[in-house]
């Protein structure tokens, strides 16, 4: 309202120069950015890779998870006890090798 009034007496804002110093630090990000290397990033290895898990085990029948025992501790679970005895004996297994 009050810069309305003052157009129409003729008064006016000083008029204030605005002077940037953004130069400097562009000059700044662009060689900062020709400085960068390109970095490769490599995916995590672990030892585990082979490891199963009582989640992925349940997802199996009793007689996947026997052969899967067989194959890799070259032990046969018993397959008359429950699917859970069957995982927790297979975890047992892996834990010792």
């Amino acid at each position: 309202m009050f810069n309305t009034i003052k157009k129409l007496l003729g008064v006016s804002a000083p008029e204030v120069k605005v002077t940037t110093t953004d130069a400097p630090a562009a000059d700044k990000i662009k060689a900062a950015k020709s400085k960068t290397k390109p970095v490769t990033v490599k995916p995590k290895t672990t030892k585990n890779e082979n490891k199963q898990t009582k989640g992925t085990l349940t997802k199996m029948t009793k007689v996947q998870i026997d052969e899967l025992a067989k194959e890799t501790f070259g032990a046969d679970l018993d397959r008359r006890t429950t699917k859970d005895a069957m995982i927790k004996e297979f975890l047992k297994l892996q834990k010792k090798g």
